[in-house]
């Protein structure tokens, strides 16, 4: 488990394959999350990359102003069928996800539904 947003920064800078893939797939607290992507703007699209990122973490990037990391969000392979979609910027960014290929095929096919 990741415990620390200097933990995940600096497992995700690491030149150590082992450390780079800690930051993809443990697990880490809300709280650290939350710290990451207040505090490094630059690591948000690696929080969207964790393999266990909670969806409430990924709707607070899905109405982040830049459209780089609302489109990871939209790509990512995760869903809230309650909410529809994996966010509510797949609606804002459809043509874009249509455009791009299907890189989420139940992404796409249910917000088609």
């Amino acid at each position: 488990m990741i415990k620390s947003v200097e933990e995940f920064v600096r497992l995700r800078s690491s030149d150590n394959m082992e450390e780079y893939n800690r930051a993809a797939h443990e697990e880490a607290p809300i709280e650290i999350w939350e710290a990451i992507i207040s505090e490094h703007e630059d690591m948000k699209k690696w929080v969207i990359h964790n393999k266990t990122v909670p969806l409430s973490i990924l709707e607070i990037l899905s109405e982040d102003p830049n459209p780089v990391v609302r489109h990871s969000v939209a790509t990512k392979r995760k869903l809230n069928r309650k909410k529809g979609c994996c966010c509510c910027c797949c609606v804002r960014l459809l043509p874009a996800l249509v455009a791009s290929g299907p890189h989420n095929s139940r992404q796409t096919l249910y917000l088609y539904r």
